[in-house]
């Protein structure tokens, strides 16, 4: 098994960070529930800047060596020496469990925080992951893939209004050797992982989404229709016109851009179909929902979210 992880760069979790109202974090139970080591750089971050966010404790748990879970504490009480000191000001206790977010030990530490912050371990537990903070009611920033915006634990609450895109994309990673205990930043991984990385959160920003600025005209010949949709695909966010009023299929990272009073979100493909989009399928409108792919001329398109101006 490869001893490498991939983590946010100490940079893109404090530009992220200080892009919220910090009203927000003041005395509250900050909990971080899917580090892979002790030295995480989201941890880092608050611990490092524990008097701008001032809250009450931010609490780490992840999964460490020999099976055991690992948990980090840090209330504020390294008072003015400005660089806490582990062991000393942060508290590091061995877990009973194996650290998984989802494990009792794990879920008990949840329910007594108030937010959550994290970067879910794989495409695999993400949508498990979402599930379960939607469900405690927790506000939270999360870091995600953008090829895990498409599934319905992000599209239904984004059409409803209840999350929205986080205020930076990540586009440097780390990569840490968890036997030789090192961190490096290479090119390979910003190539490979920085660009492919969003935040997505329901907590206030202090810059608002900016509607988009659309420029195109719509013309029936510029834009192709779907084989199994009569719906016009719009291939780039730039290309998507100013003056058609009908349902268009855009790319997934249409959410990072999201405005809800310029667009509605209709669904995808695959999840959260609005009616307007069943009536608009040119097969057996029962067939619908299994039909979750789209094509253009036979060929097979990228993934979509259906969206119509407002």
């Amino acid at each position: 098994m490869s001893s490498q992880n991939f983590e946010l760069t100490y940079e893109s979790a404090q530009i992220e960070l200080l892009s919220y109202e910090l009203s927000q974090f003041h005395n509250k139970t900050i909990y971080l529930n899917c580090e892979s080591h002790i030295y995480s750089n989201l941890f880092l971050r608050f611990v490092h800047a524990f008097d701008v966010y001032s809250p009450k404790k931010v609490i780490m748990t992840g999964k460490g060596k020999n099976g055991k879970g690992f948990k980090a504490e840090y209330r504020g009480e390294c008072g003015d020496c400005h660089i806490p000191i582990w062991d000393e000001h942060v508290y590091i206790t061995e877990l009973e469990e194996d650290g998984s977010f989802d494990s009792p030990e794990c879920l008990d530490i949840l329910k007594e925080s108030d937010i959550v912050i994290g970067n879910p371990p794989s495409k695999k537990t993400f949508r498990k992951y979402m599930e379960l903070i939607q469900s405690e009611n927790k506000k939270f920033i999360v870091s995600v893939s953008l090829n895990n915006l498409n599934v319905r634990e992000i599209i239904e609450p984004f059409k409803e209004g209840k999350i929205w895109a986080g205020c930076t994309d990540i586009r440097k990673m780390e990569v840490f050797d968890s036997h030789k205990g090192k961190k490096s930043l290479t090119s390979k991984v910003k190539e490979l992982v920085g660009v492919h990385y969003c935040w997505i959160t329901n907590l206030a920003k202090e810059e608002k989404t900016i509607s988009l600025e659309l420029t195109e005209s719509f013309d029936e010949e510029k834009y192709q229709r779907y084989d199994n949709y009569d719906i016009i695909d719009v291939p780039r966010l730039s290309d998507i016109p100013k003056d058609y009023d009908g349902i268009m299929g855009v790319p997934i990272t249409f959410l990072r851009k999201h405005h809800q009073s310029q667009f509605e979100i209709l669904g995808t493909q695959r999840t959260m179909k609005d009616r307007r989009v069943y009536d608009l399928y040119r097969g057996d409108k029962e067939s619908a929902d299994a039909d979750i792919g789209l094509s253009i001329n036979g060929e097979t398109s990228a993934a979509r979210v259906f969206i119509k101006a407002k």
